[in-house]
Order: structure tokens, then sequence, then C-alpha cells
């Protein structure tokens, strides 16, 4: 497309398509697997249409199997995502999809993983550092996108570790540990209530 300037020289006007990508929510489940989603979004920042490929790759930690996974539109006008699209053999959201001047498109990622008790804490449920040659770990998240005037890049990441006792709690018995505590401190001021009182029946005496 072509546009003129004010001493009507025609300058081109070319797409410009933005990618981000965020982690909304990671919940852990009565059964201890995880639920975690993330959202996708490809902008059109131009006043001219324009075409791109989207794919997301799931880099969790190498212990963490993904059970299911799922990528779905969820703003109107946006492609429906690829649905064989699993994160790991099959990366592709969706190809050359055509996008309108200043829309959005937005896609819901859910995935379902499964994290074994030995992950807790360790170095796989721990988001990677950006010198790490692997770049694996967590529930670590990557998107890019391919459009008209070239590639972007964008990832999230969420780490986990093993969930504290809640307070109060003895994590070895299972008994509460603020009503075993309050219980001593009862007998506490009992004891001391009768050794008063025997004293005072003793000077009385005397």
């Amino acid at each position: 497309m072509t546009d003129k300037d004010p001493f009507h020289a025609e300058t081109t006007v070319e797409p410009v398509t933005a990618l981000d990508k965020k982690l909304l929510s990671q919940e852990k489940l009565a059964d201890g697997t995880w639920k975690v989603t993330y959202e996708l979004t490809a902008s059109n920042l131009s006043p001219v249409a324009d075409r791109y490929t989207l794919t997301d790759t799931l880099r969790f930690g190498d212990q963490i199997s993904v059970i299911s996974a799922s990528v779905k539109a969820a703003a109107p006008g946006t492609p429906v995502g690829n649905p064989s699209w699993n994160g790991e053999q099959d990366t592709l959201v969706v190809r050359d999809a055509v996008i309108a001047p200043n829309q959005t498109h937005r896609y819901i990622v859910v995935v379902h993983a499964d994290t074994p008790a030995s992950v807790d804490g360790n170095v796989d449920s721990q988001c990677p550092v950006p010198s790490d040659t692997d770049h694996r770990g967590g529930f670590l998240n990557l998107a890019d996108l391919t459009a008209t005037n070239g590639a972007s890049h964008d990832e999230a990441c969420g780490s986990f570790d093993e969930e504290p006792p809640a307070p109060g709690r003895l994590a070895s018995t299972g008994f509460d540990g603020g009503i075993v505590g309050g219980a001593a401190v009862a007998l506490l001021m009992l004891g001391a209530a009768l050794l008063a009182r025997r004293r005072r029946t003793m000077r009385a005496r005397g």
C-alpha cells in the first residue's frame, strides 16, 4: 500500500504484527497435577492487512510430563487454532493467518501436566536462566511469530516448589499444632492456680 506525503512523494506502508505471551495462571489440582493457562496475542499495529504463522512450544522441566494440551481462539475474528497442537510433537498454532489492519488475534493455551514429587524444589521445577543452553524448566512456554516484516519471539514461565504445610500443622503427624500448644498453656495455667491455692490454704492453717 502507498500513501502520499505533503510533498506528493509516494511512501510505502509496511505491515507490523507484534507478538505477546503471558502466563495467566497455574493451579495445583486435588490429585497433585497442574493446570497451566497461557495467553497468546498477535496484534497488527499497522493500517494494512498482514499474514502471520504462529508456533507455541512447551519446554517444561525434564521430569514434568504433559497429560493434555489445547489451544483455542479467544477473541472475535481470531482464526481457529490447530486442533492437533500439543506443544511438543506438533507446535503449529496457525499458518498464514490473515489479520486485518489494527486487529488483535487472541489465543488461550491450556496444559494439564503431571509433576512427580521428586521434581518439587529441584532444578526441573524452576524457570531457566537466560544462560541455560538447554533452556528448559518449570512451566516454560515459547512462542514464535513470523509475519511479512520479520519474526518475533516471546516466552512465559512459572516456577513451582513443594507446598509448605499449613500454619499450625505438624507435617510429620498431622496434628494441629495450634490446638496442642493451646492445651499445654491451659495445663500450665491450671497448675499455677492450684499451687497458689495450696499456698494460701497452708498460710491460713499456720
